[in-house]
């Protein structure tokens, strides 16, 4: 009875947070919130430094695609690398998200 309690317990907690969707790098700690879209462990200025160690700025440019009030968003554009052709990284109402944009598919 004690192998199956224990069994039960490591299974539970050795759950893997993703670390990467369609090959575009995410934070660790970061978790899935929906299709494509991942819940930031940091703030917005935190994950946007990640992403300035992780991709360059002269490989991967950025532009700001939201001008809301109580809206931060950016647009990682991808270099060509990997299954993703962006991240839109975004904080509303004090959560940081990442959408991963999957590169469309090639005729």
């Amino acid at each position: 009875m004690a192998i199956f309690a224990a069994a039960g317990l490591w299974s539970g907690t050795g759950a893997a947070e993703p670390s990467a969707a369609y090959g575009a790098i995410l934070p660790n700690g970061a978790h899935q919130v929906g299709k494509d879209r991942y819940q930031s462990p940091s703030g917005f200025g935190e994950t946007l430094k990640f992403y300035s160690k992780v991709y360059s700025v002269e490989h991967y440019p950025r532009k700001a695609i939201a001008d809301l009030p109580g809206v931060r968003a950016i647009h990682l554009v991808n270099g060509g690398r990997g299954e993703w052709e962006g991240l839109n990284i975004y904080e509303l109402n004090g959560s940081t998200r990442i959408f991963v944009l999957p590169r469309s598919p090639r005729r």
